[in-house]
């Protein structure tokens, strides 16, 4: 259907959907438009196209067509399906230019249905309202890749030091890294090397003899430096963050910190706690930005370790000073609010609110189609076989809604309750958190995850009408229009 630029380019297949297809899929819902199948090319794992189904849709799906469309995707067989709604496309037009611009551009369609392509050219786009201060395009190539690798990097420590990880998890950044390549080649973004890229991800997904550990250690690597290479330009103004002396109730709550000292000795440089730790007297876990001087020496110190302070988890992320300010050039907050340094001293970014408020709205659109894709998975699979037991990362997922509104609402200055939030959720949404882990609990974590997609759809649409940070217009003065980078070669498949 789409010559879209997901994950790379996505060539036509010759036909669209049987007329059974069709009529199969407009049983789902009135909203339903037309849909194709479309084919990535091969990557490193050299297994020929993979194939999407996309199905798209003029309105968001409720709950219960969400769930028919799984339902009926499974019995036609269709391979990968994903619907796409023109709600979500709007948010394409600012957080994923590429993708926009494929289902907006006929001449990269040429055999949709004429009833899919009246859709599409009554397809409207999004213009900013809210205006970054810095000289950052959000429209561009460049600003989803960051938000995209971000996501998938700040977790790394944090997943090797909790032995939070399985083989899908390697997979996943190793596809992340070519996804990048492609994205380098194709734009010239930053300083990166997509050719050295690709040989990376190749040579780090053949050796399955060396230790998933030592796999992630050169992945963690790989994604710093290519982050450092797209951190341009970096926003904001260097503040330090200072360690002030603890009272007695912080000196019990952060006691963790004499541990932290014993166990990586010089290397440390700084403690950073933030979120509900800081914020809150009950909190269920401990996040920690640890500076120190050898990233990776400190890394393979804590390596599987699970550390935990009176039974609370750690979520330990570790950088260098250098990769601690190319991440928070890109993170969607500021520590100089709900953060406390409770040990050393670093220089860290303080971006204006603006940027921040953009960069949260563009995490929740990379979230988004996580969660699409996870449920899609779910729905026929029933589980994941490479999670086994760590129903955590299902837990984590269906917080995503609840995560975008503290992130956003933390940068307007108006922090929200947890508690508030749960009951906001569940009475204008109907996404009642504890029946999410119910069905997780009952083997039904697609029904949860499909919730959560279409909780964060509603999450989203909330805080723009609160904030005013973009609004509708026709396609030719959207911001996308002035801002997507032009790719350095023209093909067939991908037109410029």
């Amino acid at each position: 259907m789409f010559n879209t630029s997901l994950d790379g380019d996505l060539r036509v297949l010759p036909r669209s959907l049987p007329e059974s297809m069709d009529r199969s899929l407009e049983t789902v819902s009135l909203k339903y438009a037309g849909g194709r199948i479309v084919a990535l090319p091969a990557t490193w794992r050299d297994e020929g196209p993979t194939l999407y189904t996309f199905a798209l849709f003029s309105e968001e799906l409720t709950r219960s067509e969400l769930l028919r469309f799984f339902e009926v995707a499974i019995v036609l067989g269709l391979p990968n399906p994903r619907p796409v709604s023109v709600p979500t496309l709007r948010l394409a037009s600012l957080f994923h230019p590429l993708l926009y611009a494929r289902f907006a551009n006929r001449r990269a369609n040429p055999l949709q249905s004429p009833h899919l392509q009246t859709s599409l050219d009554h397809l409207d786009a999004f213009r900013l309202r809210v205006q970054p201060r810095t000289d950052v395009c959000v429209p561009t190539a460049r600003y989803y890749l960051q938000s995209l690798l971000f996501l998938a990097a700040c977790t790394l420590s944090a997943a090797i030091i909790q032995d939070r990880f399985c083989e899908a998890t390697i997979a996943s950044k190793l596809g992340r890294l070519w996804q990048a390549a492609q994205y380098v080649r194709r734009f010239g973004l930053g300083r990166a090397d997509p050719t050295a890229l690709e040989r990376f991800v190749v040579e780090c997904a053949g050796r399955t003899e060396r230790s998933p550990y030592e796999r992630l250690f050169a992945i963690k690597r790989e994604y710093g430096r290519l982050l450092r290479a797209l951190a341009y330009p970096r926003m904001g103004a260097v503040q330090v963050l200072q360690a002030k002396a603890l009272s007695t109730n912080e000196q019990l709550r952060f006691g963790f910190i004499t541990d932290l000292r014993h166990r990586l000795g010089d290397n440390l440089r700084a403690v950073i706690v933030y979120g509900s730790a800081v914020t809150s007297h009950r909190f269920a876990d401990y996040d920690l930005l640890i500076v120190v001087g050898r990233e990776e020496e400190a890394v393979r110190t804590l390596a599987g370790s699970r550390p935990s302070y009176n039974g609370v988890e750690m979520n330990c992320g570790i950088y260098d000073a250098d990769d601690f300010l190319v991440f928070q050039c890109m993170s969607g907050d500021n520590l100089d609010v709900n953060a406390r340094c409770v040990y050393g001293e670093v220089e860290t970014l303080i971006k204006p609110a603006e940027d921040l408020m953009l960069r949260n709205f563009s995490f929740a659109f990379v979230r988004l189609r996580q969660l699409l894709g996870m449920a899609a998975y779910l729905s026929k699979h029933g589980v994941h076989p490479d999670l086994g037991s760590q129903s955590n990362l299902y837990e984590y997922l269906i917080k995503i809604p609840m995560h975008i509104m503290k992130g956003v609402r933390q940068v307007a200055g108006e922090p929200i309750d947890k508690d508030y939030l749960n009951s906001w959720t569940t009475r204008s949404l109907g996404y009642d958190i504890q029946d999410q882990l119910r069905s997780i609990g009952a083997r039904r974590a697609d029904r949860a995850i499909a919730n959560a997609y279409l909780a964060t759809h509603g999450v989203v649409a909330h805080l723009n009408e609160r904030y005013k940070v973009f609004e509708p217009v026709p396609q030719a003065v959207g911001d996308l229009w002035r801002h997507l980078e032009r790719p350095v070669r023209s093909t067939p498949e991908m037109p410029a």
